[in-house]
């Protein structure tokens, strides 16, 4: 049985937010927000954003099972302040967290500073879709630069925490150079995954499906095996890929 979305890394998820800040041209939170009419587009999702104050005054309690926050906004200095208040009862709690982001340094030095003696109770999982800034700009405009979320992953990764990276989706060509320049700063695991075609209107005009073509993801597939040195993960986005292929060539024969 295959997972889909937040359930192949943890089994719950914390979200205290609508809308995020960064804009992101391929978001699936964005397009669902459109989809149920929470929000009309994906400008309105990027700057029209509301901290929902009974999910930071709630009280968390233990969880069976890890907790991944956020998963439908970002962590960036606007919101710390509400997201490490959560945090902090989260781990209080002794929950598990995976926080995943496109880290702004200064977030990623003040939640190190913070929960140093939670550490073993968190793991940073730090989202990288291309290492050029230019490509990151045109799917994230508002999202940190390559070099900033390098540092906010050094900067985790000589403090103690355990690290890992997200390359989902990734943007461009080249992945291979995001794991040749983070996998030394990596003490868990590296993940490759593909665009949903699905996307906001706002990023179909960018939208390469030659990026994502059964040939291409195989070959790259080999390439960031490679580089990865045994760190690599597939997402369930190229696993199905896999199997559709096999299932083709099965019907073929």
């Amino acid at each position: 049985m295959t997972t889909s979305g937040t359930l192949e890394w943890a089994s719950s998820n914390v979200n205290i937010q609508k809308g995020c800040k960064n804009g992101c041209k391929y978001c699936y939170a964005a397009r669902m927000a459109v989809r149920f009419k929470r929000c009309s587009n994906l400008m309105e999702w990027t700057t029209q954003i509301q901290v929902d104050p009974s999910k930071v005054q709630k009280n968390y309690r233990k969880r069976n099972g890890r907790i991944m926050f956020p998963t439908s906004h970002d962590i960036y200095t606007s919101n710390l302040i509400p997201c490490l208040d959560v945090l902090d009862k989260l781990l209080k709690s002794g929950n598990e967290v995976l926080i995943t982001t496109k880290p702004e340094d200064y977030c990623i030095e003040e939640i190190c500073d913070e929960f140093q003696k939670y550490k073993d109770q968190i793991q940073f999982r730090f989202t990288i879709g291309s290492a050029y800034n230019a490509v990151l700009k045109k799917w994230e405009p508002n999202a940190p630069s390559f070099d900033e979320r390098v540092s906010a992953l050094k900067r985790a990764y000589f403090e103690g925490f355990k690290t890992s990276i997200s390359i989902e989706p990734y943007l461009d060509y080249y992945p291979h150079e995001v794991i040749e320049e983070v996998e030394p700063f990596v003490t868990e695991t590296i993940w490759l995954g593909i665009m949903n075609s699905k996307i906001p209107k706002e990023g179909r005009e960018l939208y390469n499906k030659k990026l994502y073509s059964k040939d291409f993801v195989s070959s790259l597939v080999k390439v960031c095996t490679i580089k990865a040195k045994g760190k690599l993960r597939l997402k369930d986005s190229i696993k199905n890929l896999f199997k559709e292929k096999r299932k083709k060539n099965e019907r073929g024969n």
